[in-house]
């Protein structure tokens, strides 16, 4: 929990609250990218958005995968385990042949759901589109 919350401290160096006056005097409030974030080479900008896309995505990303993979290999296993167990023309097979598990679909289309919501974010905000996409085209 206290990793977690170091690594949102660049977060809150980049971003700032501000005041924003409409025409109806009313006062709002907003978020917008700090002058803080932008100076020196945008340093500032481009560790926070590497430290949230590497440990907030990519990182939860991967892990899912590896324990899905994990899960639907132990599934496979015991799905094995019982066939030897109800082998033969017992009731509990004929049962077992009939009926359809939908589990390891169901794991599969959670993953891919996840994946595809999770590892496109910093491509779809256009405010930091420039910025992600210099960050990405500096690293490569």
């Amino acid at each position: 929990m206290i990793f977690v919350a170091i690594l949102c401290i660049p977060t809150l160096l980049v971003h700032e609250v501000s005041r924003v006056e409409n025409p109806n005097q009313e006062i709002l409030y907003g978020v917008q990218i700090s002058e803080l974030s932008l100076g020196s080479t945008c340093f500032l900008f481009k560790l926070n958005l590497w430290l949230t896309g590497i440990f907030f995505k990519v990182i939860p990303c991967v892990l899912l995968i590896v324990f899905t993979i994990a899960l639907l290999m132990e599934l496979q296993n015991n799905r094995r385990k019982h066939r030897v167990l109800v082998s033969g023309n017992s009731l509990i097979a004929k049962k077992r042949e009939s009926r359809r598990d939908r589990t390891t679909l169901m794991l599969v289309i959670l993953l891919a759901v996840f994946l595809c919501t999770e590892l496109p974010q910093g491509e779809r905000k256009p405010k930091l589109k420039k910025h992600t996409v210099n960050a990405r085209n500096h690293f490569l």
